[in-house]
């Protein structure tokens, strides 16, 4: 394929796939719908069941926390059992984090990125500059067929993991990522740090009074503290690369010059070196032309002359030397006079010199390479303000709360969950809980049972939604045969895609309402049983209310029945005479 569209400007272009592939819902491969649905269905339905167990097993948990964790001070002798506390956080039992520790296996020293900080967790996220690929498939009709249409679209954008891009499509992606032409492909991550997300937590810390405080494990903790950016300013003396900075600045500069400055460009791969300064050429200085000199009027004998003023003669300027003007740096050159706005709306391919993989793209970041951003929270190969293809960005949050608060067992001073009993349907289990700050037992608990409700909503939706498009996907063939038979009625003059819409229209609307009378149904009657084991009172209403629904779909499918059969029988009374009028 290939086929160009009127995006090609924007860096967009498609791929036409054509063949009998059906449309309304059915898709190419009913078949493979089909067989989805029938998976995905009682998976649906099993997380409908689960998530209803789960959100009653949970609450019975958190009331046996609200009747048994009693609240404890800050200091630790004596203290044992189920208990709540919330003090102040030891600074000096927190963990020293280096950048080896973040990118294990793969950084081997503390030198290359000589950076350290201290909490109780700490991560790393690397992020480079690339040409990045979006690929956007859609059904759509031409000349009576279906095809699938794949549109391929291109940006510069930070991505924290390798983008590949279609190999056929490079030279289209060249076009909007000038930085590929000499590129060709997005150049690999440096291989003495980890591409993404890295991150690392430290064995315990400690909370309470000094010296006799409560150590928290990373099994309390682990994913439950905020993380704050780490500030690298402290480090900015180690870090010497990223030079691109001050070129940023010369550019700057020469922008704000009031008078006609030269064009800056950049000599394309392989052009002859650049031309030596020019300095602008100035008019050669003249002299004012003087107005002729005074000639006295001739005046008759007998009128007195009238005598003119003195003559003054005109003030010459004298010559003005223009102030010499600095060359530019060596990564542009100056060539015939044109106006500041050329050089002021420069375009970043003009301002910058040709893309080169030692300069943009490093295979190992260093202090050599790297350079402290100007906000003092990143680490970066080249200036974030006009990166290039290849450019790095390294950043690293860590987690040091101030105070927290903890629900759990305390043994000796040492935190571990709590294992809470069994109860009829829900098996025992370990609870904890932590929070960062002082909040109370009471508030604790009340947010953790707003976040269990939440959740057993969110999944409730997600199941209902889940099932629902199984079982559309269960009819999908149905779907699928009445595209073929719009794509066969589209062919009748003037009125074919009128029909053809139609037909799509009112099956795919009836196989929709099937669909979600059959899924809704069956994920209310699923989560009435689970209530009628947990909660039996709850749970004979809640199966009432679905029973009553299924009643009510099966009333009106025997109501449609019904009609058809009297309308049949109507007409073998009549003798089958198709011309005998229908009464109904």
């Amino acid at each position: 394929g290939g086929e160009r569209t009127d995006d090609d400007t924007h860096g967009e272009w498609t791929d036409d796939n054509h063949g009998g592939g059906g449309g309304g819902g059915g898709g190419s491969n009913p078949c493979c719908s089909c067989l989805l649905g029938l998976l995905m269905f009682p998976a649906m339905l099993y997380v409908l069941g689960w998530n209803e167990n789960n959100y009653v097993c949970e609450n019975k948990r958190i009331l046996y926390a609200e009747a048994n964790a009693k609240s404890v001070g800050c200091e630790a002798n004596g203290v044992s059992g189920f208990s709540w506390f919330g003090c102040a956080v030891d600074p000096s039992s927190f963990t020293r984090f280096s950048v080896m520790d973040l990118n294990q296996g793969v950084l081997t020293d503390n030198v290359s990125i000589p950076i350290s900080f201290m909490g109780a967790e700490a991560s790393q996220y690397l992020q480079m500059y690339q040409c990045i690929e979006t690929q956007t498939t859609t059904e759509e009709k031409k000349d009576g067929k279906s095809r699938s249409v794949t549109r391929y679209s291109y940006r510069m954008g930070w991505s924290s993991s390798l983008e590949s891009l279609t190999p056929e499509k490079v030279p289209y992606a060249k076009t909007i990522c000038t930085d590929l032409v000499l590129a060709g492909q997005n150049p690999p991550f440096p291989v003495n740090v980890a591409p993404g997300t890295s991150s690392t937590s430290a064995a315990s810390f400690q909370a309470g009074t000094h010296g006799n405080s409560y150590t928290i494990p990373s099994s309390i903790f682990s994913g439950s503290l905020g993380t704050t950016p780490v500030s690298l300013a402290p480090f900015s003396a180690s870090f010497v690369g990223a030079p691109v900075e001050s070129e940023f600045k010369t550019v700057a500069a020469l922008a704000s010059v009031s008078q006609p400055l030269a064009t800056v460009t950049i000599a394309p791969p392989g052009a002859p070196p650049p031309l030596a300064y020019v300095a602008p050429t100035l008019p050669p200085y003249g002299a004012p032309t003087l107005p002729p000199p005074y000639v006295a009027p001739t005046l008759p004998l007998y009128v007195a002359p009238v005598t003119p003023a003195p003559y003054v003669a005109p003030v010459v300027p004298a010559p003005v030397t223009p102030a010499p003007v600095a060359p530019p740096p060596a990564s542009v050159r100056l060539l015939a006079a044109t106006p500041t706005s050329a050089l002021a709306t420069a375009s970043v391919a003009q301002l910058f010199p040709p893309w080169t993989a030692a300069q943009f793209a490093p295979t190992t970041v260093n202090t050599r390479n790297l350079k402290v951003a100007a906000g003092g929270n990143q680490l970066e190969t080249c200036s974030s303000r006009m990166p290039r293809l290849g450019c790095v960005a390294l950043s690293y949050k860590v987690s040091a709360p101030a105070m927290v608060s903890v629900i759990a067992e305390i043994t000796a001073g040492q935190l571990a969950p709590k294992e809470t009993p069994s109860s009829w349907g829900c098996s025992g289990s370990e609870f904890s809980e932590f929070t960062e700050g002082n909040i109370s037992k009471d508030k604790m608990l009340a947010k953790m049972t707003s976040a269990n409700s939440m959740m057993t909503w969110i999944l409730r939706f997600v199941g209902i939604l889940g099932a629902w498009m199984a079982v559309y996907c269960i009819l999908s063939p149905i779907t699928y045969m009445a595209d073929k038979i719009g794509d066969v009625v589209d062919y009748i003059p003037c009125v074919g895609d009128f029909l053809e819409s139609f037909i799509e229209g009112v099956v795919g609307a009836v196989v929709c309402f099937i669909s979600c009378s059959c899924s809704c149904s069956c994920s209310l009657t699923v989560m009435a049983l689970v209530w009628v084991f947990m909660r039996p009172l709850y749970g004979a209403v809640f199966l009432l209310i679905a029973l009553c629904c299924c009643g009510a779909a099966g009333f009106a499918a025997m109501q449609a029945k019904g009609v058809g059969e009297t309308k049949r029988e109507f007409k073998m009374g009549n003798g089958g005479d198709s011309s005998s009028p229908d009464y109904e």
